[in-house]
């Protein structure tokens, strides 16, 4: 067997990559291993329709990045640059009518106000709870997650504790319900869920939509000129600067060891790779545990509660019913470029009833 890497990544998206920088950074001998002929995972760009016309194939949005250090830290803003669109989402619905997120925070809640006047001074409250939050709900992302006793220590220190904890389990029709009047804001709020993975009954769901909507609000969505390729790109320039390895083409079939330590990681060519110090996976959590590790290392009772599992889903809902812009409403939609345009029926139960069939069309095909 060769010499053993002390750190090896299986999966070279964003995540994997950055975790593969700093491991390097830190001295370690990182080995980054991708099935895929090329960097990027959830962030590939490629020519899908005609040459020299360059797709985002997953994500396209560059958003929670702005919030990140990693991008400071690792020196990447000199490698990509930024576009920012000043509509950094608009949903559209079947009768021709779009509501929209505009940077500007008066046409925002001007857009709101055309659906529900109640609804518009509601966007301008939850914003500012976002900007009175912004730094604690900044470092939490990027720090590890409290352990259930401390987390509830801290609801319970604080006056609005229970109603932040309920918060944080309300899903987003039950808290838009309760918050919002008119089905549009509704909508608005539960494609927000969709598209962090939650449907609209789905816990936590409620306080995902509100940091998706302020995170877009006050930060944008902006564009990576040439695609969101160009940031995994930066990562991977970064990583073998620092003397890390990234090899493509590469399945790993199987993490290999005990119930106590990974040992080495066995390739769908046979090969197998030592490990010296630590396996990290950028791969879906089922695939880790049921195929990677398998109930072997992970033990029969931990395999059986993943099997019954199913994993998260982002779509983008559409209707073959919508058309062109009503003329009585402003803000025609070509006059603006934006980020996301998201069409479906005005309705949260619309986003429900995809997400179901889209529930169940993964667990048949798993």
């Amino acid at each position: 067997m060769p010499n053993p890497q002390h750190a090896i990544v299986i999966g070279a998206g964003h995540n994997g990559l950055t975790c593969a920088c700093y491991l390097a950074r830190a001295g370690l001998k990182v080995l980054v291993l991708e099935q895929y002929h090329t960097v990027g995972g959830m962030t590939v760009t490629e020519e899908e329709t005609l040459p020299g016309f360059w797709s985002d194939i997953h994500a396209s949005g560059y958003q929670l990045a702005n919030l990140s250090p990693v991008p400071h830290e690792l020196g990447l803003l000199d490698r990509y640059e930024l576009i920012e669109p000043e509509i950094p989402f608009s949903h559209a619905f079947p009768n021709g009518d779009i509501i929209s997120v505009h940077r500007d925070i008066g046409k925002t809640v001007g857009d709101i106000a055309y659906y529900s006047r109640k609804d518009a001074e509601t966007w301008r409250v939850l914003m500012k709870r976002f900007l009175a939050q912004r730094d604690a709900i900044t470092a939490s992302m990027f720090s590890p997650p409290p352990s259930f006793p401390v987390a509830a220590a801290d609801f319970a220190a604080s006056p609005a504790g229970m109603e932040a904890y309920r918060f944080s389990m309300q899903s987003v029709r039950s808290w838009a319900n309760q918050t919002l009047e008119a089905e549009a804001t509704k909508t608005l709020f539960g494609s927000f869920a969709t598209f962090l993975g939650t449907s609209p009954d789905d816990a936590g769901g409620a306080e995902l939509s509100w940091l998706f909507a302020s995170v877009l609000q006050h930060v944008g969505n902006n564009l990576v000129k040439g695609g969101m390729n160009r940031v995994t790109l930066a990562l991977a320039e970064h990583l073998q600067a620092h003397g890390g390895e990234i090899r493509t083409n590469v399945l790993v079939e199987k993490i290999l060891g005990n119930a106590k330590r990974a040992t080495a990681v066995r390739l769908a060519s046979g090969a197998e790779i030592p490990l010296g110090e630590l396996v990290v996976s950028n791969v879906d959590p089922w695939h880790l545990v049921m195929d990677l590790l398998g109930a072997g290392m992970v033990g029969e009772k931990s395999s059986i509660r993943w099997r019954n599992t199913s994993g998260a889903i982002q779509f983008l809902s559409c209707s073959s019913r919508w058309r062109a812009l009503s003329t009585t409403k402003p803000d025609p939609l070509r006059a603006n470029p934006r980020m996301f345009i998201l069409p479906n029926r005005r309705s949260t139960s619309s986003h429900g009833s995809i997400y179901n069939v889209a529930v169940v069309h993964c667990l048949r095909h798993r």
